[in-house]
């Protein structure tokens, strides 16, 4: 079921990256930062669709975000999701992959990253 954005209780879009964002930057070994910007990426290294899924544990309900110039056409960017249950399948995949990981552990190519318990980078 998807749920209108902002609902009650859920902060913009740009205030539920800010964290995660630093984070991300910030557990990235330098060199490899460095090596990224050289070749013009960022630092989280894969050329398609990023997204970035963010649960609210009091509310049950995942924010999906897109970033980038491919997201004018991308499927999933800016909604809200009630549950994991209702995730689109592809998200739910790659998120259920990266939970067995400790989050600030390595990406995983074609997957995504972990941040925290609750928050995720998707490749798509």
């Amino acid at each position: 079921m998807f749920v209108k954005p902002y609902a009650k209780g859920q902060r913009p879009y740009d205030l539920r990256m800010i964290e995660d964002i630093a984070t991300t930057l910030g557990s990235m070994r330098e060199d490899t930062v460095r090596t990224a910007r050289a070749k013009g990426q960022n630092s989280l290294h894969h050329d398609g669709i990023i997204y970035h899924a963010k649960l609210n544990p009091d509310r049950d309900t995942w924010g999906i975000t897109c970033l980038g110039t491919e997201c004018i056409d991308a499927p999933y960017k800016d909604k809200y999701y009630d549950g994991m249950e209702n995730l689109p399948t592809e998200l739910k995949e790659k998120i259920v992959v990266l939970s067995i990981l400790e989050p600030l552990q390595p990406q995983v190519d074609g997957v995504g990253y972990r941040v925290s318990s609750n928050s995720f980078w998707l490749f798509c």
